[in-house]
């Protein structure tokens, strides 16, 4: 009873502790891991969505390189979100939950004072690895 508190307590977020999140600050193409389209978007949303890894995947269809996040797969609990912010085609196509999606980082926004990802693999490496398929 006798304890003042603090005026103004800052709150700890966990998450950007652990977790490196992006947000969709405006609809996102949703990409393979070899650069080919989905033929999904991810709607305009401010949640916050894990990311896993960053990488360079050449993209065939426009003949380039772009660097990339790799969504986190879905778990159980999470698929009527994602479906929630996800076109159609996404919710019918069961391999995105089990492997997860790549978006374009140009896309995407990292949520500030998450984690930041270091690219797995050089833009020349993925090139390379392009080249052989």
């Amino acid at each position: 009873m006798g304890v003042t508190p603090a005026s103004k307590i800052t709150a700890h977020n966990y998450d950007l502790e652990n977790y490196s999140l992006v947000k969709f600050p405006k609809a996102a193409d949703l990409y393979n891991g070899n650069g080919v389209s989905l033929n999904a978007k991810m709607k305009k949303n401010y949640e916050w969505w894990k990311v896993d890894k960053l990488v360079y995947i050449w993209i065939p269809s426009e003949n380039k390189i772009e660097e990339f996040y790799h969504l986190s797969p879905f778990t159980k609990g999470y698929e009527i979100d994602y479906i929630q912010y996800a076109s159609y085609e996404i919710g019918a196509n069961t391999t995105i939950y089990d492997k997860g999606a790549y978006v374009k980082t140009s896309d995407v926004q990292l949520v500030e004072n998450s984690i930041k990802l270091t690219p797995s693999n050089t833009p020349e490496e993925a090139q390379a690895a392009a080249m052989k398929k």
